[in-house]
């Protein structure tokens, strides 16, 4: 025997609670990854070295992610006092995933995966100003 609310509740509870996991999704997915990104006239790209070709990191191939991310924040560390859009453009035309974590004291949703050829920047007031490997 189940517990019936009626069709009236339902939509009440149903409506909110799936529009409120949709957002929460979307805003998972926001702010980062290997998008590709074209660089407008306005946006200049600074050359920072690649991030080194691994195997997945699976243990087949001898790159310690570590190593890798060390690398990154090395490379990385030219895109501070970017603008966000030309730091973008550069982590990306040089082959890194690309994210902001926080903006102008804000910490933004990001995805809790790693990866270390992904550069993750603080912005404030527009111009990047920290960088890390997540």
């Amino acid at each position: 025997m189940g517990f019936f609310l009626g069709k009236s509740a339902v939509v009440r509870v149903g409506v909110p609670v799936a529009v409120g996991v949709l957002v929460f999704a979307l805003s998972a997915c926001s702010g980062g990854g290997a998008a590709d990104v074209t660089p407008s006239p306005s946006v200049s790209v600074v050359k920072i070295d690649p991030p080194r070709e691994c195997d997945g990191f699976t243990g087949v191939d001898p790159c310690d992610p570590n190593e890798v991310a060390a690398e990154t924040v090395e490379a990385a560390q030219g895109l501070i006092g970017l603008s966000e859009a030309d730091a973008e453009a550069s982590a990306v035309a040089a082959g890194y995933a690309f994210r902001v974590t926080m903006r102008d004291g804000v910490f933004l949703t990001v995805t809790a995966d790693y990866s270390p050829t992904r550069i993750s920047v603080d912005v404030d007031g527009g111009v990047v100003v920290a960088v890390q490997a997540a």
